[in-house]
C-alpha cells in the first residue's frame, strides 16, 4: 500500500509538534483510498498534548466519525499519529499501538505515522515522519511508502513555521478547555 500525504496533512503533524516541543502529541489521521494500492492522506485531526485518557479519546473519536460523515469530502479515519516528548526517542510506545490497531479493525490499511523529533525544524530539509504499516497481525514495521502529494510541502510547512501558525494551533485537548476554539483548525488557512 502506498501513502500521500497532502501539504495541509503533513503541515498540521509538524505544527502540532512545534505546539509541545516538550509533550507527547498525537492525533487522527484522515483521508480516502482513491485506488486499490494508494491511501491519501487528506487531513488531520490533532488531539492531545498530554497522555492519552480512554475517556476522553472515546469522545474526541465519536466527534471525529460525526465530522467525517457529515463531510463534502468523504473522508474516512486512515490512520493514527504520535511525536514522543523526547527528542530521539523514536519508539512505538503501547498507547499509540493500540490506538492505530483499533483503527484497523475498521480500516484494514489503518496507518501509524511518528514523527522523528530530530528532524524537527523552523527550515525543513527532509521529512519528519516515518511510516509504519503493520500486515496481518504482524508487528508494525517501518514504511518507505509516504510521499507528498505535492512538491513544494516543506516549502510551505517552513511558512507555516516561520509565520508562527502554531501559536494559533488548536488540539482536542485546547477544545475541552475552551469550546469556542476548533480543533479542526480552518482559522489558519493551511
Amino acid at each position: 500500500m502506498n501513502y500521500i500525504i497532502s501539504p495541509k496533512a503533513y503541515s498540521k503533524i509538524i505544527l502540532h509538534a512545534h505546539k509541545y516541543p516538550f509533550s507527547p502529541v498525537n492525533g487522527i489521521i484522515l483521508g480516502r483510498l482513491s485506488s486499490k494500492d494508494t491511501v491519501n492522506i487528506e487531513d488531520v485531526i490533532p488531539l492531545f498534548h498530554t497522555h492519552t485518557l480512554a475517556p476522553i479519546f472515546e469522545i474526541a473519536m465519536m466527534q471525529i466519525e460525526e465530522y467525517c460523515n457529515k463531510s463534502e469530502d468523504k473522508l474516512i479515519i486512515v490512520g493514527h499519529y504520535h511525536a514522543n516528548e523526547i527528542l530521539d526517542d523514536a519508539r512505538l510506545g503501547m498507547m499509540t499501538r493500540r490506538i492505530a490497531e483499533k483503527l484497523q479493525g475498521e480500516f484494514t490499511d489503518a496507518c501509524l505515522i511518528m514523527v522523528d523529533n530530530t528532524k524537527l525544524s523552523l527550515h525543513p530539509k527532509e521529512s519528519a515522519l516515518q511510516l509504519y504499516t503493520r500486515k496481518n497481525g504482524s508487528n508494525w514495521e517501518q514504511s518507505p511508502s509516504l510521499r507528498f502529494s505535492n512538491a513544494s510541502t516543506l516549502r510551505l510547512t517552513e511558512e507555516d513555521l516561520q509565520n508562527e501558525k502554531w501559536n494559533k494551533f488548536v488540539d482536542f485537548d485546547l477544545h475541552l478547555d475552551n469550546p469556542s476554539k476548533s480543533w479542526l483548525n480552518a482559522h489558519l488557512d493551511l
